[in-house]
């Protein structure tokens, strides 16, 4: 029964804890389609009503060719695989304290923009 007890606690923690030996890892590059009614769905959840967010031809009238992501629309993005410091963990236990978002520019609806995800830190 013991040996059991022992194989049940090492699942659960590899299960609820994330890999800290891969801050640091980047990970490869990879294409995302930014479509414009999802960037105005975000816009409009998140309350910011900002029309370069929510309106196509004012963006324009900015000089963008279409309408931008507010800045925190990378967390509704989905990656292609799963990072490998979250692979076996259980979701349901875990809370996000705090991302960071680079850009070299805007993410502009209607095209797709290519993105990478650093895994820089973990606490505890």
């Amino acid at each position: 029964m013991e040996v059991k007890l022992d194989m049940m606690k090492k699942d659960l923690q590899s299960s609820s804890e994330i890999d800290r030996s891969q801050v640091g890892r980047i990970m490869p590059p990879f294409n995302c389609i930014i479509e414009k009614g999802e960037i105005r769905r975000f816009a409009e959840a998140i309350g910011d009503l900002n029309p370069l967010y929510l309106d196509e031809t004012y963006a324009h009238l900015q000089g963008y060719r279409s309408v931008i992501a507010p800045p925190t629309f990378p967390v509704c993005i989905r990656l292609p695989d799963d990072p490998p410091w979250i692979v076996g963990l259980d979701r349901t236990r875990v809370l996000a304290g705090e991302q960071t978002f680079l850009y070299s520019r805007p993410i502009v609806g209607g095209g797709y923009s290519i993105l990478s995800i650093t895994f820089c830190f973990c606490g505890r």
